[in-house]
């Protein structure tokens, strides 16, 4: 929500690199004759930033939600095929 109140729109972008320059999410060079690319360059919309790092920070960490309920039936299909009984 603070990603959308902040651009409030998407369409003032034309582009995605210039949506990527308005977050400052562009990688820094350094040039002196040889283009070295740094790291981003911060140098946009700290607000909207801190949240895409954040979303992403949170989807990367795996959630144990326990088994698969589909993958327990599965299971116990094979068992009962098998002549086994299900635990």
């Amino acid at each position: 929500m603070t990603i959308l109140a902040e651009l409030f729109s998407f369409e003032r972008f034309d582009t995605a690199k210039m949506l990527m320059g308005y977050l400052g999410l562009t990688a820094s060079e350094h040039t002196s004759g040889v283009v070295r690319r740094g790291g981003i360059t911060r140098a946009g919309h700290r607000r909207v930033r801190t949240a895409l790092t954040e979303a992403a920070q949170h989807s990367s960490k795996s959630v144990h939600l326990g088994p698969d309920p589909a993958f327990v039936l599965h299971q116990r299909r094979r068992a009962l095929a098998a002549g086994r009984v299900p635990s």
